[in-house]
């Protein structure tokens, strides 16, 4: 698959990744975007990531808080207190950890709704 980028994401392109990085690793950033970075690849774990950037952590500390052992429970903790680039930084740390408690958030807050509604 090939990518054609605006003129101003090229030349970012151009420095960010060299001349060795093939196109499905590509992390594009421009400064003008204020959200997380672009990605610029439709493969599962960069997807998985760009979910994780866009959902609130919410569900996803309080999972890891609740079920997590003392390690997550912290780290949840750290989750909810991030600024932005710091919980870009932790689910890129911890990225198949993070999604596993995302998808688990997922279910408490699916729980709390129907409690709710009831």
């Amino acid at each position: 698959m090939r990518y054609v980028l605006p003129r101003p994401l090229a030349s970012f392109h151009r420095v960010l990744t060299g001349c060795n990085q093939k196109p499905y690793q590509l992390l594009l950033l421009h400064p003008c975007l204020s959200g997380p970075p672009i990605l610029a690849t439709m493969g599962t774990e960069n997807s998985k990531l760009a979910i994780l950037y866009r959902s609130e952590p919410y569900w996803t500390a309080r999972a890891m808080q609740e079920q997590g052992s003392q390690f997550f429970q912290h780290l949840g903790a750290a989750l909810q207190a991030a600024d932005l680039s710091n919980r870009y930084r932790i689910f890129e740390g911890w990225a198949v950890e993070c999604w596993d408690f995302y998808q688990r958030g997922l279910e408490l807050q699916k729980g709390e709704e129907s409690s709710a509604t009831l």
